[in-house]
């Protein structure tokens, strides 16, 4: 009988348990992945920057965003690229079946990075995600469906001062 490396046999320990922990079906996503399915394809994203205490002018810029379902449909990961095709930054979104709530993790090129948990108003067609609690920023970020085709998105992060340190907000047109 082969044996598998170590490391990936930790892996597979470490998924079971994770299933198992969670009490939940490993052979299908829940229910409530289908709002961040609404995320994958490819966007075209106006970027506005607003004045803020960490970007005092204002400034517009395009990128175009990618997202896919990935790990059998559980998570959802998103790429953004500037007009030049350099990767500006990434999130990874899914549904905690324990916490009842929407994660999200994003990362930027500058370095930049956030956790959040969120909610689904569904007659709103709005995401709502606030910085974890342990997180030294306040705020919100939304991101509202218009149509299958176009949402609206907005970031409002204040600092430990209640102080807007970053606004910034925008469009995303679906491309495929």
């Amino acid at each position: 009988m082969r044996c598998l490396p170590p490391m990936t046999a930790f892996l597979v320990v470490a998924v079971l348990m994770h299933a198992e922990v969670r009490g939940q079906d490993s052979s299908a996503p829940p229910p409530e992945m289908k709002v961040l399915e609404k995320l994958a394809g490819t966007w075209k994203v106006l970027n506005i920057n607003k004045p803020s205490k960490w970007a005092p002018d204002e400034s517009r810029t395009n990128s175009t965003d990618k997202g896919a379902v990935i790990l059998g449909r559980r998570f959802l990961e998103r790429r953004g690229f500037d007009d030049e095709g350099n990767l500006i930054h990434t999130s990874t979104y899914t549904y905690d079946t324990e916490k009842k709530a929407y994660l999200w993790w994003f990362y930027v090129s500058d370095g930049a990075f956030g956790e959040f948990i969120g909610t689904w108003i569904a007659d709103r067609q709005t995401l709502i995600f606030r910085p974890r609690s342990e997180s030294r920023l306040t705020g919100v970020t939304t991101i509202h469906f218009l149509d299958e085709k176009t949402f609206d998105w907005s970031i409002i992060a204040k600092d430990a001062d209640g102080e807007i340190g970053f606004h910034m907000e925008g469009n995303a047109v679906r491309q495929k």
